[in-house]
């Protein structure tokens, strides 16, 4: 046998070798592959399967062009052939294979032919998957490239330095256009080779800092001359790049070009230092006193010379059209250089239609910068601009209430200026702060117009309040004001004369003069005031501070404050006490008139019943001797009918229907002529005293009815002081005013002669006072007295156009006290004595009487005395009859009053045709005033019935013996 066991240690050794081989090929982290010369695949181990997504079983044997990527197949098989072809040789590659399912896988491969146990040679491929570097290197190579476009394409200047000598390294495209040469004259050259040596050097310098500090420089604005955009201004950052060692290779800069961005910002700094300058302007303008006190003529002169320092411009001027908007009037111009003022200047508007248009519709300023080309400006060009040198113009309408009133302007000398929106803006703020400056002027004239009214008013409220309070004051109405509470506020001087309480007792209190017993109706009265009900006219009781009641009248109101709620009440109050016995005087005389009209009726029948009785009597007794027994009888039936003529006479008195006499005579003179009289009358147990003023003391009076009222008043003094006493004559002179207390409603204001006639004798309660004047009233026991002497004093003194009153109480004697009007002085002149004549005449006389029977005792009577009679019972009857008459008339004697037409009626009618007829009028009541009117006449007489027919007689004869 052969000895083998070389052989065994050989295949052993072999076996082993594979084994190891094939442990290590299924365990490579990395992936293997075998593929033979046709590109089959003989072994994959785990790693490679893996990687490509298959089982091994699934690889094997298929072709190596299924894990290829389609687009290195070609690339592959050359490389597979190069390796066959040099076997030993490693072969290097980067290729992409393809994992199932069609994902790329890029891997790096080393591949080698080896010679398998066939002798054949087969390819042993290592792979090692790079395909996440190979992503990395693709992502980096982007960037890189998009960099670089960044870089290149930025609108910012960037460059590249190298560390050590400065030189440019790299430049974009916009270092380029910025420097203004190309790349290749930039790159390698520094700064001294590019720019002035000034800049040269601030950016070495610059660069310097960067690299030995190493922080990012920024550099906000550095200039950098160029060579085709001039001097330009940079915002640029550098920053040093350094090697793997930490040492600066390259200085990066990046440079923005903020040229046009630093003019914007010069152009806004110069745009907000004028605005700030403006607002500088307007607020020490706003502060003007000029401006908002409203003096235009001092603000305006301020406001231009800021206007023409801010802006800039020779003139600023302010105008202002005239009242009918047809001339615009010049305040105020201030010309820069010259730095002087003027005013006045005026331009028609009418020459100037466009520019006023454009003023109207420019809804802030116009701003013309070629004024004398400005189709808004132009036509003042030749009038206005040309000869001024003025170029542009910035003119902002003055409104007010929308309405153009005036035009602020600012005009430019020079070149022409462009006005920037700003100064558009400030110049409408100025003509709007000249608006306010007229507003402040309108407010203050209308202020000092007011504080003039209220000047005036307050003088005027002054001068009425002072006024009221004199009034008040002087007032002859007592006046009390209360408040809410019916406190006393205003207490006048009239107040104080009229209840005695003085303003200071009662300011603040209550009212003090409610009587006793009427406190109740007080408080009802003030109640009803507060409550709206006003009394108008009320007559109250009250009690003075000397505790007298008095009569008042009050009318009263409330007071109301502005918002119409009640603050208190008013008064006024008048004493009525006099006035309440006045009315009582006016009452009395009313009834007295009344008696007076009846009494004076029943004499005037009484009188032509006594004419006839006393003239037949007085005719039979002619005819009757004295030893006659019937001539007694007829002597008694005379006096007895003399008797009850002066009854009526003295009825006649008092109805005030008796004719007077009257003259002007002086009355003390009157009463001394009858005192010695008087002092007879009045006997030795009353004493007789004069009081008479010095003063003249002339009346106009029926003298001795005068005389009859003293008489009658002395002898009812005497029956008053049966045991003597005093009476007293007092005459004064007094004068009456609107003002002054009248002791009767009918006196007039004027000038009286004052007769009073005192006694101190019994006295008169009341009632018998307020009797006294009536006719037929007596104290006296019955026979004594008629009851028609004070009747008689009464009607005489009213005859007299005067007044009487009369004072008494019980025990205080009695005083009466006649008024009557103050007469001229009598004239001196004394009338001759006419001396006694014959009763008879052959005269003819018209006898008027409509009483049947005293007619014909008239004419029984005249025709015994030798007169021619004719007879008319009326005045129309009379009228026929002297109609017919064939001779002439003499002398009317006619009655006055008569039906149908009265005596002095006939007198007028008969006159009208005998112009100098005699007329003697008889009545035995005489009504009216147009009597006295005709006995004023010359030729004119009156005899008062009853009379006797010698009385008669002898009145014709006076009469008609003074015609010749």
């Amino acid at each position: 046998m052969r000895d083998i066991s070389a052989r065994k240690e050989t295949e052993e050794a072999l076996r082993f070798s594979q084994d190891r081989y094939r442990a290590l090929f299924e365990s490579s982290p990395e992936m293997l592959l075998t593929v033979d010369a046709e590109g089959r695949l003989l072994t994959v181990n785990a790693t490679a399967a893996a990687e490509l997504g298959y089982s091994a079983d699934e690889l094997v044997g298929q072709p190596i062009s299924l894990i290829v990527h389609g687009d290195d197949r070609s690339t592959i098989q050359h490389h597979f052939a190069d390796c066959l072809r040099r076997p030993g040789h490693v072969l290097r590659g980067e290729f992409r294979k393809v994992r199932k399912g069609g994902i790329p896988l890029w891997v790096r491969e080393a591949s080698r032919a080896v010679r398998n146990p066939n002798g054949q040679f087969d390819i042993l491929i290592v792979c090692e998957n790079v395909t996440e570097r190979k992503g990395m290197e693709d992502a980096l190579t982007h960037t890189r490239q998009l960099l670089e476009s960044i870089v290149e394409h930025i609108p910012h200047m960037v460059f590249l330095k190298d560390a050590k000598e400065l030189r440019f390294a790299q430049f974009n495209k916009a270092g380029e256009e910025l420097i203004g040469l190309p790349r290749e004259a930039l790159l390698g050259k520094n700064d001294f080779d590019l720019f002035p040596r000034e800049q040269a050097e601030f950016f070495t310098a610059r660069d310097r800092d960067v690299l030995t500090g190493g922080a990012l420089l920024d550099i906000p604005a550095e200039p950098i001359q160029t060579k085709d955009h001039g001097l330009r201004w940079l915002h640029t950052k550098k920053l040093a790049l350094y090697d793997h060692t930490g040492v600066p290779r390259y200085l990066l800069g990046i440079s923005e070009d903020i040229t046009d961005q630093k003019q914007r910002q010069e152009i806004e700094q110069r745009r907000l230092g004028q605005l700030a300058t403006q607002q500088t302007v307007l607020h020490k303008l706003a502060e003007d006193p000029s401006i908002h006190s409203g003096h235009p003529q001092q603000a305006f002169p301020v406001m231009t010379e800021h206007a023409a320092s801010t802006f800039a411009v020779e003139r600023a001027s302010i105008w202002l059209f005239d009242g009918t908007q047809s001339t615009l009037v010049l305040q105020d111009l201030f010309e820069a250089t010259a730095k002087r003022h003027s005013q006045g200047t005026m331009l028609s508007t009418k020459e100037y239609p466009a520019y006023l248009h454009a003023l109207e519709t420019e809804p802030y300023s116009l701003a013309a910068h070629a004024a004398q080309t400005d189709p808004r400006t132009s036509e003042l060009t030749s009038s206005y601009l040309r000869p001024l040198r003025i170029t542009s113009m910035l003119d902002a309408p003055i409104r007010r209430h929308g309405r153009v009133v005036g035009v602020l302007c600012l005009e430019h000398v020079g070149l022409p200026k462009t006005w920037t929106s700003e100064e558009e803006a400030f110049a409408a703020s100025l003509a709007a702060m000249a608006t306010l400056t007229l507003e402040a002027a309108d407010r203050r004239q209308a202020q000092e117009a007011l504080e003039q009214h209220v000047r005036e008013r307050t003088g005027e409220l002054r001068r009425m309040t002072a006024h009221l309070q004199t009034i008040i004051e002087e007032s002859p109405l007592a006046m009390i004001e209360l408040d809410q509470t019916g406190r006393v506020t205003t207490w006048n001087a009239a107040a104080t004369a009229l209840f005695g309480w003085t303003r200071e007792e009662v300011l603040g209190q209550e009212l003090p003069y409610v009587p006793a017993g009427q406190e109740q109706a007080s408080n009802e009265l003030w109640t009803s005031v507060m409550n709206g009900g006003a009394p108008r006219n009320l007559e109250l009781c009250r009690q003075r501070k000397d505790r007298a009641l008095i009569d008042v009248n009050m009318w009263g109101t409330l007071l109301q404050g502005p918002g119409g709620q009640t603050t208190g009440s008013i008064g006024f109050f008048i004493d009525v006490t006099e006035h309440k016995q006045l009315e009582e005087q006016l009452r009395q005389a009313h009834k007295m008139e009344g008696i007076g009209r009846l009494a004076g009726g029943v004499a005037h029948d009484f009188n032509n019943l006594l004419t006839v009785i006393n003239g037949c009597a007085m005719l039979l007794l002619e005819q009757v001797r004295a030893e006659d027994p019937l001539h007694r009888s007829l002597t008694e039936i005379l006096t007895a009918g003399q008797r009850a003529a002066a009854l009526t006479k003295q009825l006649l008195a008092f109805s005030r229907r008796q004719v007077l006499t009257f003259q002007v005579f002086d009355l003390n003179e009157a009463l001394s002529s009858i005192s010695s009289m008087i002092e007879r009358l009045i006997g030795e147990d009353i004493a007789l005293v004069r009081d008479l003023t010095s003063q003249p003391c002339i009346i106009r009076a029926d003298r001795g009815q005068i005389d009859q009222v003293v008489l009658n008043l002395a002898v009812n003094a005497k029956d008053a002081m049966p045991q003597g006493g005093t009476l007293t004559m007092a005459t004064r002179t007094v004068t009456l005013t609107a003002d002054t207390p009248v002791p009767h409603p009918a006196m007039l204001p004027g000038r009286y002669v004052r007769l009073s006639v005192r006694d101190s004798g019994e006295g008169m309660d009341r009632t018998t006072l307020s009797h006294i004047f009536e006719p037929f009233f007596t104290t006296k026991e019955e026979g004594k007295g008629t009851g028609l002497g004070l009747a008689t004093v009464y009607g005489i003194v009213k005859q007299s156009q005067g007044f009487i009153f009369a004072d008494s109480n019980p025990g205080e004697g009695a005083t009466f006290d006649m008024y009557f009007p103050l007469a001229q002085a009598p004239s001196l002149a004394v009338a001759p004595a006419t001396p006694s004549r014959p009763h008879c005449g052959r005269e003819t006389i018209l006898l008027v009487e409509d009483q049947t029977a005293v007619r014909m005792l008239l004419t029984q009577a005249l025709s015994d005395y030798g007169y021619t009679l004719i007879e008319a019972s009326s005045g129309q009857e009379a009228l026929r009859l002297v109609a017919a008459a064939k001779t002439p008339i003499h002398i009317l004697l006619t009655d006055v009053v008569m039906p149908q037409m009265t005596g002095p009626a006939l007198a007028e009618r008969l006159r009208q045709q005998w112009p100098h007829l005699r007329v003697l009028f008889m009545s035995g009541y005489a009504e009216g005033s147009v009597l006295p009117t005709f006995l004023a006449e010359p030729g004119t007489g009156f005899i008062q019935k009853p009379f006797l027919p010698t009385e008669l007689a002898q009145k014709l004869r006076e009469l008609l013996d003074s015609a010749k």
